[in-house]
C-alpha cells in the first residue's frame, strides 16, 4: 500500500511526479497519523488532491514526516512538487492510493 504523487493541472494532466512510491508506515498508523494536519486523511486505498490554498500545511506536514520518516530524499522530492504547485496557478498535488 503506497502513494504514486503526481503534479497535475486542472485537467488532470500530469505536469510532473516522485518517481518513487511513498510507503509510510506512521501515515498507515492511527495513532501517529495524529501528528500532521493534513496528511493524516491520506488513505493508501483512495486519491486525495491537495490544492494550492493547501500547501503551506502540507509542506509543515512533510516536514515533520521527515523526522520520522527513514526516505528523506522522497520526501525532498514531494517537498519539491509542493512548491512547484504553490508556485503555479491551476495545480494539484495528488496522492494515488492503491
Amino acid at each position: 500500500m503506497a502513494w504514486t504523487i503526481i503534479l497535475e493541472d486542472e485537467n488532470k494532466e500530469q505536469l510532473d511526479a516522485v518517481l518513487e512510491e511513498l510507503d509510510s508506515a506512521i501515515l498507515k498508523d492511527g495513532k501517529k497519523n495524529q501528528l500532521f494536519k493534513l496528511l493524516k486523511y491520506l488513505d493508501p486505498y483512495e486519491d486525495t488532491t491537495f490544492n494550492t490554498t493547501q500547501i503551506d500545511d502540507l509542506l509543515i506536514d512533510l516536514e515533520v514526516l521527515k523526522k520520522y520518516d527513514v526516505n528523506k530524499d522522497l520526501i525532498h522530492q514531494i517537498i519539491a512538487l509542493a512548491i512547484k504547485c504553490k508556485n503555479e496557478s491551476h495545480t494539484y498535488l495528488t496522492f494515488y492510493g492503491d
